[in-house]
């Protein structure tokens, strides 16, 4: 399975959404301390979206820039910084 193929096939497991995934937007390694992690994004194009939350508790759409108001792991900050930016 390709990174984008995996993209495409989690973010319908886990949201019910469909996406176009485009290009490659960066990559970050992550060390915690009983695990490490790496993280690969892209850039995606909403296309569809049901909803159905099998893995999270809530969704919502808000702009890149209040990522940052949001908890989340190092490693994800990553990509949060890099959207807020480009917003």
């Amino acid at each position: 399975e390709s990174h984008q193929e995996c993209i495409q096939r989690e973010l319908l497991e886990e949201l019910g959404m469909k996406v176009s995934v485009g290009n490659f937007a960066g990559e970050t390694h992550h060390q915690f301390s009983e695990f490490s992690i790496h993280l690969i994004a892209y850039y995606c194009q909403f296309v569809s979206a049901t909803y159905i939350l099998n893995d999270h508790d809530t969704h919502e759409w808000i702009a890149p820039y209040h990522l940052l108001n949001y908890p989340m792991t190092q490693s994800d900050m990553v990509f949060a910084e890099m959207l807020a930016d480009k917003d």
